[in-house]
């Protein structure tokens, strides 16, 4: 941060490790703002990170908030906490008497250590979370970004290093298309061990894949279609059998276990390619009417 003044930062964090030096810190160096994890008020927060957590990440906020630093909230929004994050309550706490700036809303996706079809909200409760996102927004004017409903104000897609969107790197190097998206097509390290860059990377077979959908489903052309629904715009989570011939034909490297195990179950295809074919079903009248024939 220090040695890009001229970039803005945003940290993803439970906000443990913030203290009133690294608060001052982060104020005078004014380019970063975290994003502090909470899963809804502090019973669910607790039971999903820990015992004592929900009030450990208020006391944290209200470091930032003295020390000037603007931030906001990151919520993994599932079956089992959709209504109280966005209800009264939750909303009063973390924008009106906190001060938080805007708030990410993560749809969970089941990937990662030990991954839970039953948590995934279902096609009709994510649909009824775009339009109580889009009420809130209205009523209340927060800032709320609702990944994936808000598709349609990033054009659709934004993986694989599109134009206007990004590529994601872990913690070991490995390169992914996106965070949400648990296959590399190489690790950064050995990539410049080799003398490449990641322009080699981008141009890599599996992230040209990709880039060549999101383009035939509609982003950079200049009149929407019906067929590419930008409500509907992950191939990952709502188009899984397409990704799953990309796995197939291309072979990006399974990030871990819960990743390698996810392609041997056969369970787990069924599902996700009946939850995105449902989701489309259900929201191609609101894409049609909302989108492509606005009032």
């Amino acid at each position: 941060m220090e040695q890009n003044p001229d970039l803005l930062f945003l940290m993803f964090t439970n906000g443990t490790l913030i203290n009133q030096e690294v608060a001052a810190r982060l104020s005078r160096l004014g380019n970063l703002t975290p994003a502090f994890s909470v899963e809804g008020l502090q019973a669910y927060t607790d039971d999903c990170r820990g015992q004592g957590v929900f009030d450990t990440v208020i006391d944290k906020i209200k470091l930032v908030r003295q020390a000037g630093v603007p931030f906001g909230i990151s919520v993994s929004v599932t079956r089992l906490n959709n209504m109280e994050v966005l209800s009264d309550q939750f909303l009063d706490l973390f924008f009106n008497q906190l001060g938080a700036f805007y708030a990410f809303f993560f749809q969970y996706l089941p990937v990662g250590r030990q991954p839970s079809l039953e948590l995934m909200p279902t096609p009709g409760e994510r649909l009824s979370f775009w339009h109580r996102v889009w009420h809130v927004v209205e009523e209340k004017q927060l800032f709320l970004i609702d990944f994936w409903n808000h598709g349609p104000l990033a054009k659709g897609c934004i993986s694989a290093g599109r134009a206007g969107g990004y590529l994601y790197i872990d913690w070991n190097g490995n390169i992914m298309p996106c965070v949400f998206v648990p296959y590399s097509a190489a690790n950064i390290h050995q990539v410049y061990q080799n003398g490449g860059n990641l322009n080699n990377v981008w141009a890599s077979p599996f992230f040209q894949a990709i880039r060549q959908w999101q383009a035939s489903y509609g982003y950079g052309e200049q009149k929407l279609s019906a067929e590419g629904n930008w409500l509907s715009p992950c191939p990952f989570r709502d188009h899984y059998g397409l990704f799953r011939s990309w796995v197939e034909r291309y072979h990006p490297e399974p990030e871990d276990e819960s990743a390698q195990q996810a392609l041997l179950d056969k369970h787990y295809y069924e599902f996700m390619v009946e939850y995105g074919a449902r989701f489309r079903e259900l929201s191609q009248k609101i894409w049609s009417q909302e989108y492509l024939s606005p009032p």
